[in-house]
């Protein structure tokens, strides 16, 4: 009899268990293939759908008219829009905020000249494409008009070619000498202008060509002209001219904020250069050239989230020529609404003219806008202006404005526009 110890016993069945379990997965099924690549993610793969080749020829005619009828409208003005938006965003008014129609006035008034009346209506043809004409009557507007014309905009380059056409009689223009400003009186200008121009933009800069061809006479002084006629090149002759020129501008200016209108701009620079030249012939004087150049930059700072907003700009002109030896009204001028604003138009000439000032403008409302502004110019020596006025702006334009102006010689410049210009 053999007694078995309780490890001789433990140590068998272990054996035991080991031989059972290799026998078991011996006779087990084999273990299973790779799943197929569309089964391996996890996505359960549908079916292939039965085809039924007769039930869907049958039904194919009335499955396409039913698409027609209730796709084709949406796929119809969606082709329409393409072709409008191809034209024009706003092609035929469809941009409320962007009158197809277009309609300004101005009214001013200066110690020199009087009263001046000009009207002007455009048409918003397509995108960068319009035309517009202009009228004026009385005092430096005369009898006068013209055309002009955007041509569009075409290739990544934004060319924009544009026509124009001016011509007036009766023009009232001030004379007050040139270089020492002199005791004033006027005279009457008539003419006519045809200019074509080429632009296009990089950015923020912009490249311009224009080429011009005027014809003018500057005639008829006033009974309180005090100079000799004679004296003065241009003056009672008929000049012809042609002009070249190239600008370049870098244009920065912007709002600050979102509910500022685009129209008034808070902060930027703006810089502008322009190099010219002019060759023509007067009747009695004889021909005549001259080279110019311009240069004129501008600030603005915004004091406080665009609503408070510093200008600081200056400006520089001059020929090549003595300022006695070619056609006084093609010297640089200063005066009129914009640059020396008390003054009358061109009234401040010499070869060489200078300005500047310093324009402060705070809001009375989302869209009107107050400013004042003291200004300077130099010819033959410094003058002094300063004024203010105010402004109601459109989300694009500047629709309405009433701008006064005076000067340390006592003249006084009042300018009123309604509509957009």
């Amino acid at each position: 009899m053999v007694i078995e110890t309780p490890r001789i016993v433990r140590t068998r069945s272990l054996i035991l268990a080991t031989t059972v379990s290799m026998t078991t997965l011996a006779h087990a099924d084999p273990e299973p293939a790779t799943p197929p690549a569309d089964q391996a993610s996890g996505v359960a793969i549908a079916a292939p759908r039965e085809h039924h080749r007769v039930a869907n020829t049958l039904l194919a005619v009335p499955r396409i008219i039913v698409m027609v009828l209730l796709e084709g409208p949406r796929y119809a003005a969606g082709e329409v829009d393409d072709y409008l938006e191809s034209r024009s965003p706003n092609a035929f008014g469809r941009d409320v905020k962007k009158q197809s129609w277009l309609f300004g006035a101005t009214l001013e008034w200066q110690t020199a000249l009087g009263t001046s009346l000009a009207v002007r209506l455009g048409r918003r043809l397509a995108y960068a494409t319009s035309i517009d004409g202009y009228a004026g009557m009385f005092g430096a507007r005369g009898q006068s008009g013209g055309l002009h014309a955007n041509l569009g905009r075409y290739t990544a380059a934004r060319i924009e070619p544009s026509l124009s056409f001016d011509a007036g009689r009766d023009l009232t223009r001030a004379f007050a000498g040139i270089g020492e400003h002199g005791p004033r009186a006027t005279y009457d200008q008539q003419g006519m202008t045809v200019g074509a121009a080429v632009a296009a933009y990089a950015g923020p800069v912009q490249f311009a060509v224009r080429g011009s061809y005027d014809s003018t006479r500057a005639a008829d002084p006033s009974s309180d002209f005090e100079y000799d006629p004679t004296m003065i090149v241009g003056f009672d002759e008929r000049q012809r001219a042609g002009t070249g020129a190239l600008a370049i501008t870098l244009d920065t200016r912007h709002r600050s904020n979102r509910w500022i209108p685009k129209s008034a701009p808070s902060s930027g620079w703006l810089v502008r250069g322009e190099a010219a030249y002019t060759s023509g012939t007067a009747s009695r004087t004889g021909d005549f050239e001259l080279g110019r150049g311009t240069l004129e930059v501008r600030r603005l700072f915004d004091l406080f989230y665009g609503d408070r907003v510093l200008s600081i700009g200056a400006s520089v002109e001059a020929i090549t020529a003595d300022a006695m030896e070619v056609p006084f009204e093609r010297l640089p001028a200063l005066g009129g609404r914009d640059r020396m604003r008390a003054f009358a138009m061109n009234e401040l000439r010499d070869s060489e003219a200078a300005y500047s000032d310093i324009q402060y403008e705070w809001p009375l409302g989302v869209d009107l806008r107050s400013y004042l502004f003291v200004e300077a110019g130099h010819t033959d020596a410094w003058h002094g202006g300063y004024g203010g006025g105010l402004r109601y702006h459109t989300s694009s334009t500047i629709a309405a404005r009433i701008q006064v102006a005076g000067s340390e010689t006592g003249d006084l410049g009042v300018f009123f526009q309604l509509g957009a210009l």
